[in-house]
């Protein structure tokens, strides 16, 4: 395969990952009283962040879900959303590198807690009170640990096709 075609074929995974999270993550659940939403995006931008790794799944994790925000009428969120989540890809992809492959779920866990906190921190700093943006955490773990697995799961299936 040549070098050209070989940065093509990166080129348009990255595209497709940015694709399928914005897809992922627009079929989302609001969250009632609280100032975001539940959503399965964070499972494709772990996966992107295996099979892509570098510059091409913080790319895809963070314009894929900037996008959404933007798309559900989130704008506010979308700068800091670009930020957590491709540090969020880039961070699971440098600890899937050192982990074994049976333990990835746990550079996964770590990698995603970065989204809480990132979050916390935003919301603090940026839009709300320390009490509403202390509500958001629990919705926010859990998205991220649901998108863990799933991720997870889609990591091992991706291995088994042997595609990738």
């Amino acid at each position: 395969m040549g070098e050209n075609t070989f940065k093509t074929k990166r080129l348009v995974l990255s595209g497709l990952f940015a694709a399928l999270t914005t897809l992922v993550t627009y079929l989302a659940i609001k969250i009632p009283g609280g100032s975001g939403y539940i959503h399965l995006g964070d499972s494709v931008i772990f996966a992107g962040a295996f099979l892509l790794g570098g510059l091409e799944c913080i790319a895809a994790a963070a314009v894929g879900s900037a996008l959404t925000d933007i798309l559900l009428g989130y704008t506010l969120y979308a700068p800091a959303t670009f930020i957590i989540k491709g540090l969020t890809a880039f961070t699971a992809y440098l600890l899937m590198k050192i982990f074994k492959p049976k333990l990835r779920i746990i550079a996964i866990l770590i990698a995603g807690l970065i989204i809480p906190i990132g979050y916390f921190l935003y919301e603090l700093v940026f839009i709300t009170s320390f009490e509403i943006a202390l509500v958001n955490i629990p919705f926010n773990l859990l998205q991220t640990t649901v998108g863990g697995i799933v991720g997870y799961a889609l990591i091992i299936g991706l291995e088994k096709t042997k595609l990738f």
